[in-house]
């Protein structure tokens, strides 16, 4: 077969850039076999000897589209409140080459097939206002009948998104929050908004440099950015001559992914079957446990971004209810998303200020600062205020602590790395 010379013939591509010295990172994620499952497997595996692009963005722009072609019929309760397959994901490339944007034309290819009038109507860019992003699917008005509330929001330079954030009086940032939590949309300005029965997916690419220098720790920490799954890729081969993926290819998976949303879009409330239940129990602790630092911050919807990616995956495996294995690729996708969290921020606190702090405690080892050498730091050129603020963040965070040192007069203030 075509695909068979093709993977043989091509050379294996990494992108060689070291990490920024600020953020102290971790090895490059692997993904698990066990999120390549069913149909989402499926085209990842048809897709890669045709495309340079990673298979994990291959994979999370998927789920991302297809759960968006289903809508919001179908659900998994979480106590009293609903999940949706509507997720959030940020590809994040070391340089500009890392074929971010080809994943999503890869995929659009099947998206395109199965769904056409969704992907050629409710796809959108230039994501710059919480107002922007209602209106496409604002309630309608003077009694017309009701209109497609499904939106894929595909952002190829998210950092422009991000810098919009930090504009006095922006609601993107916010809107996108309730977008996800909720299918009720609003904004309380002097013409006011509203959208219902919304049902909104972001798909965002951007630099690892870039989203270092632009998720701010006030996004951090606001819950922005936990909403989003973080998938590091890569050009994983060069193929000078690439191929288009065989239109055969294209149209058996195509078929079975429009069944598969349309089955989806007659759903409701999903259930788990009872051995993916005591899996769950099991899992839950693992899924909700602190981690110190911006990692921490970025992960704290583990457990809810692995119940929606589960449910993707039972929808898009047509199964009655949510199984063993749909809970299984959904915790090794989730795997491989706080690994590239953790490859993108390393320890880094999430606060500038902050981090710059942690940088110079790195490079003194074992040394400590004291408040003296700390504000010299900065040039004092930093508030104190702001310094004690940056100190308690990295604090709280468990990256550094304060030690009281002992001198022939009053004790010295002193502080070191976490152990």
């Amino acid at each position: 077969m075509i695909g068979n010379d093709i993977a043989a013939s091509v050379a294996l591509f990494a992108e060689d850039e070291p990490p920024a010295s600020a953020f102290p990172s971790t090895s490059w994620p692997s993904l698990p076999a066990a999120a390549l499952y069913g149909l989402p497997g499926d085209i990842v595996k048809a897709i890669e000897p045709y495309s340079e692009a990673d298979s994990a963005a291959h994979l999370v722009h998927v789920l991302g589209f297809a759960g968006c072609a289903m809508g919001s019929s179908a659900y998994v309760r979480v106590g009293s409140t609903r999940h949706w397959a509507r997720l959030y994901a940020l590809i994040v490339g070391r340089t500009s080459r890392a074929r971010k944007g080809t994943a999503g034309d890869d995929v659009g290819l099947f998206i395109e097939r199965a769904a056409p009038e969704f992907w050629s109507t409710r796809r959108q860019s230039g994501l710059s206002s919480g107002e922007g992003l209602i209106a496409p699917v604002e309630d309608p008005k003077d009694g017309a009948p009701p209109s497609d509330r499904r939106l894929l929001v595909v952002e190829t330079e998210f950092s422009r998104c991000l810098r919009v954030m930090t504009r006095p009086g922006n609601t993107v940032s916010s809107v996108i929050r309730d977008a996800w939590d909720r299918d009720r949309l609003r904004t309380m300005t002097k013409i006011p908004l509203s959208a219902t029965n919304v049902h909104i997916t972001i798909q965002g690419h951007i630099t690892l440099d870039e989203l270092r220098r632009e998720l701010t720790d006030t996004e951090a920490a606001n819950g922005f950015g936990n909403r989003f799954l973080f998938v590091c890729a890569r050009r994983t081969k060069l193929l000078a001559d690439c191929p288009p993926i065989p239109d055969a290819v294209v149209a058996g998976l195509s078929d079975r992914l429009g069944d598969a949303v349309r089955v989806a879009q007659r759903r409701g409330e999903v259930h788990r079957e009872p051995k993916a239940q005591s899996l769950w129990r099991e899992m839950y602790p693992a899924l909700t446990a602190d981690a110190p630092g911006l990692v921490g911050a970025l992960t704290a919807r583990a457990e809810v971004q692995v119940v929606r990616l589960a449910l993707a995956y039972a929808l898009l495996d047509q199964a009655p209810a949510i199984g063993v294995p749909h809970l299984a690729a959904a915790a090794a996708l989730w795997s491989y998303c706080e690994a590239s969290v953790r490859h993108i921020f390393g320890d880094a606190s999430g606060d500038a200020v902050g981090d710059s702090i942690l940088s110079a405690l790195r490079e003194r080892h074992s040394d400590g600062m004291s408040r003296t050498d700390i504000r010299n730091l900065f040039g004092r050129n930093e508030s104190a205020g702001r310094i004690e603020a940056a100190l308690r963040v990295i604090e709280e965070r468990g990256l550094a602590i304060q030690h009281k040192v002992p001198t022939q007069g009053r004790w010295r203030e002193e502080w070191r790395l976490c152990d």
